[in-house]
């Protein structure tokens, strides 16, 4: 049996692993963090072909909320748009649960920190940082975005700063205001401002509640940043003190900027996360038996809702290929000329939808005008372009 070595052990690496199982291979996930990863990451906007790829590793259920509903709000709280539309969204520790749960634990390395690779006559030997070393005929980078394996594949290739940043916040559904609360509980709303986005939806709560009153709402708030100055002071107070993020500025451009629901919100948040806007693309997927899947590959910016999507049509495209062929060196090919086109394409679809927020590019921040906007938002945001992202 060959022997697959998946090095990152969160969604990308669990689905590449659950995958390559189902496929017939021996498979071994490293994961360098020394702990559980459960409790980490925010909310997912799913599509269907990520459902349908991972029933396919026998995963049939759906963690997670049912909206029936996009609207886009105005500064003084009035509604711009309004659309129908069923969607399911979840929260990456519930997903998480749902793969680290199917996946052997006799399989999953924590503490495994990667130093590099070889490749040998076989296939690829691993290299850790406590000295260990681990072989096999495969080797799959789902390091995410900082991926030690992409570093040596592809020392050319950096995460390039979008010049804006994204605040994050979750918040148990049942603290929020009432009049944020019957504002946004059960829709993906949006509310914008110049070069400025806000998003929410509801997901699931800590333990994967979906009753009403148990679940959590998920805040996205892109602002611009000046990479060397303005970010910088986002995470500084007026005596110097270095947070993350600033939250009375947070509070004060919330109550200035956003819809009264949406200040609310942000004032509810105990604990935002500060995240700068990337992206990258790698020009190729493959070399020799060494495979990039998810952000080790390319990180799209999150406007396009699919990130986790990609990541795991990433690995079922991987098993796939192998599965079909004998020969790793072709069925790689055959991966890295299906899935390139499609990441490649989503990169871009995410630079499309985020160019009205960098402050450097021409016109009002507005996406060419506010009826465009708002029909952008309630139709194309958050939603994998042509619903190929997972196929």
């Amino acid at each position: 049996m060959k022997r697959a070595l998946v090095v990152g052990g969160s969604l990308a690496g669990l689905s590449a692993g659950l995958f390559l199982l189902r496929a017939g291979w021996d498979v071994h996930v490293f994961e360098r963090s020394k702990d559980d990863l459960s409790d980490q990451g925010g909310g997912i906007v799913t599509q269907d072909a990520m459902w349908q790829a991972l029933a396919g590793a026998g995963l049939t259920g759906r963690p997670g909320v049912q909206l029936k509903r996009r609207i886009v709000y105005a500064r003084d709280g009035s509604i711009l748009g309004e659309h129908r539309e069923d969607e399911t969204v979840t929260s990456w520790d519930a997903l998480y649960r749902m793969l680290h749960g199917a996946f052997p634990p006799e399989r999953y390395h924590l503490g495994r920190e990667v130093e590099g690779y070889d490749e040998t006559a076989e296939g690829v030997a691993l290299r850790f940082t406590d000295g260990r070393t681990a072989e096999g005929e495969l080797l799959v980078a789902a390091d995410g975005v900082g991926s030690a394996i992409r570093g040596q594949m592809h020392p050319e290739v950096k995460p390039v700063y979008a010049g804006y940043v994204a605040w994050r916040g979750l918040v148990p559904e049942g603290e929020l205001p009432a009049h944020a609360r019957a504002a946004l509980v059960d829709a993906f709303s949006f509310c914008t401002a110049p070069h400025e986005q806000m998003l929410s939806y509801t997901v699931p709560g800590d333990d994967g509640e979906e009753g009403f009153g148990r679940r959590r709402h998920n805040f996205v708030w892109y602002r611009p940043a000046e990479e060397k100055t303005a970010l910088r002071d986002l995470l500084t107070d007026e005596d110097g003190e270095t947070h993350h993020p600033n939250i009375p500025a947070m509070h004060a451009h919330a109550d200035a900027t956003l819809s009264p629901a949406y200040a609310a919100f942000v004032r509810a948040t105990e604990k935002p996360k500060l995240q700068p806007i990337n992206d990258h693309l790698c020009p190729q997927l493959v070399s020799g038996r060494v495979a990039l899947i998810g952000d080790a590959a390319a990180q799209a910016r999150p406007h396009t809702g699919a990130g986790t999507s990609k990541a795991i049509g990433d690995a079922a495209a991987l098993a796939a290929a192998l599965r079909d062929s004998d020969d790793v060196g072709e069925a790689l090919r055959r991966f890295e000329a299906a899935r390139l086109p499609i990441i490649r394409e989503m990169v871009e679809h995410g630079r499309w939808l985020g160019r009205h927020l960098d402050p450097n590019e021409p016109g009002d921040g507005t996406a060419e005008g506010e009826d465009q906007a708002v029909d952008t938002l309630l139709r194309v945001a958050a939603r994998a372009k042509d619903g190929n992202a997972a196929e």
